[in-house]
């Protein structure tokens, strides 16, 4: 398990205590400190000292280098068949580790699964806004085989759709590749599953043992406060379009994929159409009561 971290002393010992809560299977459970400035990276190196299982580790110089520099520290690091990831932020339900790899087990020729997270609200009372599962699939049994792209495609669609709770083999992730450095606090998550979900079949699950905590000061809730959103998409957007050109791939599925990437663009490219696109928006929003809290990372 991998968990970057950049001043969140706040959260940080309740994310480790969720999964030094994890029975069943071996595991060890990475620190990546990104250069942190407050009291985070003393309580990380305290957790690790008394529990063998943690490991504490940093970027030479203590520098910050970002959330995708981060991720590949760890998974250089990892010893483990499997890799996971949490946010300093977040939580895991018991058991996540042992359902999670039991559902691989009866799935021996795959390397990728994938659960819904818990957009996690109640943590908070004072907001008064409920929490809310998500749905990545529709209308079959649960796990199911999910093959490429479908997975890209729904969070492409549907923010609200991407990937939290991911499983992933560490010679499937040699295999496609690493998170990308450049970007290094928006997207990065979306820019590597970009790569494991236009490749790779997944077993998906209906459960979720994710808790992702919504709060104003996580890092999609900011930059949109800071209007960076819009920015930060259009460059996950024109990256991926690189990414899908290079791949020459040319099957119908493939083809309708790029299609949707340029459609995306387009009113990020002329901003005259994304705020139509925005006033659109406002209007779905009062009538999907899941709006009502922007999704927060």
């Amino acid at each position: 398990m991998i968990t970057i971290f950049h001043n969140e002393e706040r959260f940080l010992a309740e994310a480790v205590a969720s999964v030094q809560a994890q029975a069943g299977p071996s595991w060890e459970l990475l620190l990546v400190d990104d250069g942190s400035t407050d009291g985070s990276g003393s309580l990380a190196r305290d957790l690790a000292h008394h529990d063998e299982r943690l490991r504490y580790l940093r970027h030479r110089g203590g520098v910050n280098r970002g959330m995708s520099a981060s991720r590949n520290l760890g998974i250089a690091e990892a010893r483990g068949r499997w890799l996971t990831f949490l946010d300093a932020d977040d939580m895991w339900l018991p058991g996540k580790l042992d359902a999670q790899l039991r559902v691989l087990a009866d799935h021996p020729t795959l390397e990728v699964l994938v659960s819904p997270a818990q957009w996690w609200r109640s943590w908070d009372a004072g907001t008064g806004q409920p929490d809310w599962v998500q749905t990545l699939v529709d209308g079959e049994p649960s796990p199911q085989v999910v093959q490429p792209p479908q997975l890209l495609t729904r969070f492409l669609c549907d923010e609200w759709a991407s990937i939290c709770d991911l499983v992933i083999a560490g010679a499937a992730v040699e295999r496609v590749g690493v998170y990308e450095p450049a970007f290094t606090g928006m997207f990065e998550d979306q820019v590597f599953h970009t790569k494991v979900f236009s490749r790779l079949p997944a077993i998906v699950t209906d459960r979720h043992w994710y808790r992702y905590r919504q709060h104003p000061a996580a890092c999609t809730a900011t930059a949109h406060q800071l209007g960076e959103h819009r920015r930060a998409r259009r460059s996950f957007l024109d990256w991926l379009d690189r990414y899908l050109e290079a791949a020459d791939r040319s099957s119908a599925a493939d083809n309708r994929l790029r299609r949707l990437v340029r459609s995306q663009r387009r009113p990020l490219v002329h901003p005259h159409l994304w705020r139509a696109g925005r006033a659109a928006r406002r209007v779905s929003s009062m009538l999907d009561p899941r709006r009502a809290w922007s999704p927060a990372r």
